[in-house]
């Protein structure tokens, strides 16, 4: 794409890719194969899918995307363009919901959160509704519910949306079951999320030692291509 000015650390660098967040985070994951998926815990909720070389979408939620476009290598009369799409479905208020608990004094650190919510088996019949770019809350507090049990309300609402997610892609994928999906994300670190998650949707739920920055890495994964270090982009 061009370099930067070599002003800003004193020699000019190769701008090598330029790719958005979720479909860096498909690299950084290695989701590289059709039907390969990922879910993204961070910022947003999202649950992302690899359709391969077709961009596919549903009028129930999944959005079109391009992944990645590579310019293959060969002879230079052979050097062709590879684009990969995958589909996007996403709700925006995670991190929201995470410091939520927080700001209401159901924690005192977020690193608590998952401990608090394995102390006890259920949420004691509380629910808590995150949506709020409109009306946000609990419903069913009764019996005297502990902070314990709000908490794990607050997690299990973050668990339904992917559940919600990955049901609805389950409706249009009849004859594909999933075996395994990665997951990425700062909230990917609480691990009540993470196991819930994988119980709900009887998924195998693997998560890399640094899931926190998996966009970073796949924009590198990307850059490093493109600059010839690997020679496939699935290295």
């Amino acid at each position: 794409f061009g370099f930067t000015h070599a002003s800003v650390v004193g020699a000019p660098i190769r701008i090598a890719a330029i790719i958005a967040d979720q479909a860096a985070s498909l690299i950084g994951n290695a989701c590289f194969n059709k039907m390969d998926a990922k879910i993204t815990l961070g910022t947003g909720t999202f649950l992302n899918v690899n359709t391969g070389d077709k961009c596919r979408g549903s009028r129930n939620g999944a959005h079109p995307m391009i992944a990645w476009s590579i310019r293959l290598r060969g002879k230079e009369s052979e050097k062709t363009d590879s684009t990969v799409y995958y589909t996007e479905r996403q709700f925006n208020d995670s991190s929201t919901l995470i410091r939520f608990a927080k700001t209401v004094g159901l924690c005192s650190n977020v690193e608590e959160l998952s401990d608090m919510a394995f102390s006890v088996t259920d949420s004691n019949g509380v629910t808590f509704i995150p949506k709020f770019y409109s009306t946000a809350g609990f419903i069913g507090y009764k019996q005297s519910p502990t902070k314990c049990h709000l908490v794990r309300a607050v997690l299990e609402s973050v668990v339904f949306i992917v559940a919600q997610f990955y049901f609805l892609n389950q409706e249009e994928q009849h004859d594909f079951h999933y075996k395994k999906m990665r997951i990425d994300g700062g909230i990917s670190a609480n691990d009540f999320i993470c196991q819930s998650i994988a119980d709900l949707l009887n998924v195998s739920i693997e998560r890399g030692k640094n899931s926190s920055e998996i966009t970073s890495l796949g924009c590198a994964y990307l850059a490093a291509f493109n600059c010839g270090i690997f020679e496939k982009l699935e290295h």
